[in-house]
């Protein structure tokens, strides 16, 4: 089980057999036009649901246990071509421009930076590469 505090966020860029929670609420949605994510299901204890899309992202309503179940079928998104490990940098000359907004703020959290939620794209990009 992984574990979010109430009004934290997580791009998860593999297809998604099933998302299920423990412990408090999540929001599932995908990405819609620009920066607004479209929601698409409300998960509770005992109500899993099988999103499918990708990217997903789930958003906290309150402290949260929740479980991801993924599919076997990988994904093409640019950012999954750069695996990266827990504690471990992206490799130098990695190209965030390919990166979508939500994994971008996604990496910008990973990094301990503030403020990134207002950024833009290029804010965000900027931010991320200077954290490194």
């Amino acid at each position: 089980m992984d574990t979010m505090n109430k009004g934290d966020s997580r791009v998860i860029d593999r297809p998604v057999h099933e998302v299920s929670v423990s412990v408090g609420a999540l929001i599932v949605a995908r990405e819609g036009g620009g920066d607004n994510p479209v929601v698409t299901q409300s998960v509770y204890p005992g109500t899993p649901v099988q999103p499918g899309d990708v990217p997903v992202i789930l958003f906290a309503l309150e402290g949260t246990n929740y479980s991801v179940a993924y599919t076997d079928i990988p994904t093409n998104s640019p950012a999954s071509e750069v695996e990266e490990e827990e504690g471990e940098e992206a490799p130098e000359g990695t190209d965030y421009t390919t990166w979508t907004v939500l994994e971008l703020r996604d990496k910008a959290k990973e990094l301990g930076l503030e403020g990134y939620s207002k950024f833009d794209k290029e804010e965000l990009i900027e931010a991320v590469q200077d954290a490194r």
